[in-house]
């Protein structure tokens, strides 16, 4: 800690190596609860009628189980990622970002998309960090290629809705484009909500 105009600030840690603990937990749990099989993603999938009878854990669960390797692997390796820079960056976006975004595409899905029974993945909320952690790096920066990056997640997004597609994940299941929407747009809200609460990017 140094002493700055009377008050105590925290050293900066410029040129030291930080590990992202919390992102490196989350994404260990993930797989863990992988390895479980098949009854574990059962208990934790977005399944309609399970939270119509009471079962709400699934609203937040849903985005933690994965449908095969393909789609776990691709999902994880993103967050570890993106949790990453959001992290180091600001470690107080990181919950609030992850959790926003994924009971935002929990709570369109459940109320907007009756046609979707069951759901499951990170990449709903993962489109939520992404924008998280690229406003965070264009406010530091103020590198356009920040801004590049948000609009081209806009455009995959809309390959995904025009083809009915993923792009890099395998799906055994039907793609939900729109819960990648949902969890951008939720994401962007996120972001400047936190920015105006904590007054984090000067």
């Amino acid at each position: 800690m140094l002493l700055r105009n009377n008050k105590l600030v925290e050293k900066s840690s410029h040129g030291t190596f930080r590990v992202p603990w919390l992102t490196l937990f989350f994404a260990g749990m993930v797989i863990g609860i992988y390895a479980l099989g098949k009854n574990a993603f059962n208990i934790f999938v977005f399944d309609r009628s399970a939270i119509a009878n009471g079962e709400f854990w699934r609203v937040f669960t849903g985005h933690i189980v994965h449908y095969n390797f393909d789609h776990l692997f691709w999902d994880v390796l993103a967050f570890i990622i993106l949790g990453a820079v959001v992290e180091l960056n600001d470690r107080r976006q990181l919950g609030p970002s992850f959790l926003i975004s994924s009971l935002g595409v929990s709570f369109w899905l459940y109320y907007y998309e009756p046609m979707i029974v069951t759901y499951c993945g990170l990449s709903g909320a993962l489109n939520g960090l992404l924008v998280t952690a690229s406003m965070i790096l264009w406010n530091k920066t103020e590198s356009r290629m920040y801004l590049f990056v948000m609009l081209s997640t806009i455009g995959k997004i809309c390959y995904e809705f025009s083809t009915n597609q993923t792009v890099f994940v395998t799906m055994s299941s039907q793609p939900v484009p729109v819960s990648h929407l949902v969890g951008f747009i939720s994401g962007l809200i996120c972001f400047f909500l936190l920015r105006k609460k904590f007054n984090v990017i000067e």
